[in-house]
């Protein structure tokens, strides 16, 4: 075993193999149905199976539909009534992980959820997968969609794009809120800071797995391929990103909500304060047993996110 795999291996029982994705968040069968009077009117099944497999996907059939989104096609799904909300998933994750997160989060919102470059069921287009490319793309996927704001939910690596989002198109955001978010790599503890080195260039080897993410994945129905040309793509961000300052985040001056988990794995609960203080217009939700793992928590994060959402909206009533 090498040093990369048994660093990989010790995070793995260090956290209980406590990786948000490897969790199973909301792994049923049940399928998400997409909205009515929306442009993402659900394709036929032997089209989706076709162009899934096309991608390096052989999982089962949704209910969604491909949009072309800048170079690449993109995986859709949308459920539930209400203001728009994007929903960001974490890094390797894709629609199949978030069903009992968009579930909760339908109570409240029209939810889009995707699957991000590269990610599940989408396609690559050419390039790296970047933060800063993810926020990109969820802009040029509100100009499909017709929507010229929306409300974000992300998380983890989501939540890395959500900050990319606040900084560089504020005038698309309605309101933020951040799950499981760095601002900045020196946040990571030291286990954390090897582990996005290293998994990355571990998956895209293709050697053992000690934590198990490539039989899940490809359980899920990534092909193998796809999983070591996603974590070739993925190193640049991990082992690089994100680096934005508190200074920078004084700029923003959206509605954020900051989730402060009290038991993140990965981040000191200082770091998720940190931002809330520096954010203008940030409150926060503090959830002291809180892990990186956002599932037992999503119906007081859908709560707290829509209270936000509706002060945002009553708030832009007012001013008219």
């Amino acid at each position: 075993m090498n040093a990369m795999t048994r660093r990989a291996a010790r995070l793995g029982s260090t956290f209980g193999i406590g990786l948000w994705l490897l969790a199973g968040l909301g792994l049923s069968t049940v399928q998400v149905a997409a909205a009515a009077e929306q442009p993402v009117a659900a394709m036929a099944e032997s089209q989706i199976l076709e162009k899934q497999q096309s991608l390096g996907f052989t999982g089962p059939v949704r209910e969604g539909r491909y949009l072309r989104v800048d170079d690449f096609d993109m995986w859709v799904e949308v459920s539930g009534e209400g203001p728009p909300l994007m929903v960001l998933n974490g890094g390797f994750g894709m629609t199949t992980m978030a069903e009992s997160m968009v579930s909760e989060f339908a109570k409240y919102f029209t939810v889009y959820s995707f699957d991000a470059r590269g990610h599940g069921r989408s396609g690559f287009g050419s390039g790296p997968v970047t933060y800063a490319r993810e926020a990109a793309d969820v802009v040029a996927l509100m100009d499909v969609l017709g929507l010229e704001t929306a409300h974000i939910f992300g998380h983890s690596d989501g939540g890395c794009a959500s900050l990319h989002l606040l900084f560089d198109y504020p005038h698309r955001i309605r309101t933020s809120t951040l799950s499981g978010t760095p601002y900045h790599q020196s946040v990571y503890n030291e286990m954390a800071k090897g582990f996005v080195k290293d998994f990355p260039e571990l998956l895209a080897s293709g050697k053992p797995d000690p934590l198990g993410f490539t039989p899940m994945l490809l359980k899920m129905g990534m092909s193998e391929g796809k999983i070591q040309r996603l974590g070739g793509k993925l190193d640049r961000a991990w082992s690089t990103t994100p680096n934005f300052t508190l200074e920078m985040l004084t700029t923003i001056d959206n509605p954020v909500l900051v989730v402060e988990a009290g038991a993140d794995e990965f981040i000191a609960p200082k770091h998720f304060v940190e931002i809330t203080q520096a954010i203008p217009n940030a409150r926060a939700i503090n959830l002291p047993e809180m892990t990186h793992n956002p599932r037992p928590y999503v119906a007081q994060l859908a709560k707290a996110a829509a209270e936000l959402a509706a002060a945002f909206e009553v708030e832009g009533e007012e001013k008219k």
